[in-house]
């Protein structure tokens, strides 16, 4: 990918040089735009003004769209974030299970806001929408890793751990751990479907077909929820949906 581009005139040599490899590492796509902007806010803690500026001109962007990308997504910031970004989850479960509680516990300890950035940069903390771990809250994010099943005890050595800039691959493993809760695995998990069959089955069929088979299946939903399809029936169920797609 080539340098000259529009804004990069304002960087300094060590971002053109950055930015350069991260463009090239995804094949100077636009296409890639979100990834790229992930791996310049993991390198510089933020996505500078200047650099949005230059990103733009070098993928062929409107810097508005490149800009609008950065604030959508809350992970991503335009201004510099800690060193350690701590994200809790703010989903209804995590709230019931406490994490707005132990944020500001977190936040009083550290001596920061909710929301912004201690003065010497080390820590971050916000609070962030749904991470999906709300079976094993109350959870939240560092640095974009999992942190599960949180309590005061855990925030009191969370503090000490970033006020000593302990690197997180030397936190407890225990933290991190991710239990898979998946009881009863389906169509959707286990099937064998070749890719694209159900594209391909739905393309062969009639609009008013294609209506009809959801139908049949939202009735189906209905009677799992209802309890009048039996869990020892869904073997056969999946079998028969299987056979719905495929068939010629």
């Amino acid at each position: 990918m080539g340098l000259k581009s529009d804004g990069l005139s304002s960087l300094s040599f060590d971002k053109v040089q950055t930015l350069g490899e991260i463009v090239d590492h995804h094949g100077g796509q636009a296409s890639a735009l979100l990834q790229i902007l992930i791996d310049l806010q993991m390198r510089f803690r933020h996505v500078p003004p200047s650099v949005i500026t230059a990103l733009a001109g070098m993928l062929r962007l409107p810097r508005t769209q490149v800009l609008a990308v950065v604030e959508f997504y809350s992970f991503l910031s335009v201004s510099s974030l800690g060193r350690f970004d701590v994200r809790f989850s703010d989903s209804v479960t995590d709230h019931f299970l406490g994490s707005r509680d132990l944020a500001a516990r977190l936040c009083q300890r550290l001596g920061v806001k909710l929301g912004e950035t201690r003065a010497d940069d080390a820590v971050s903390i916000h609070l962030t929408s749904c991470t999906g771990l709300s079976d094993q809250g109350p959870a939240a994010l560092v640095n974009g890793r999992v942190l599960t099943r949180l309590d005061g005890d855990r925030i009191v050595q969370m503090a000490d751990f970033i006020d000593q800039g302990i690197d997180l691959d030397a936190w407890p493993k225990n933290w991190f751990k991710v239990e898979d809760h998946v009881q009863l695995a389906g169509l959707l998990l286990e099937g064998d479907l070749p890719m694209g069959a159900s594209l391909d089955r739905a393309l062969r069929l009639h609009a008013a077909d294609i209506f009809s088979e959801i139908e049949r299946l939202d009735m189906w939903s209905v009677m799992l929820m209802r309890g009048s399809l039996e869990p020892s029936r869904i073997g056969s169920f999946s079998a028969g949906t299987r056979r719905m797609f495929l068939k010629a």
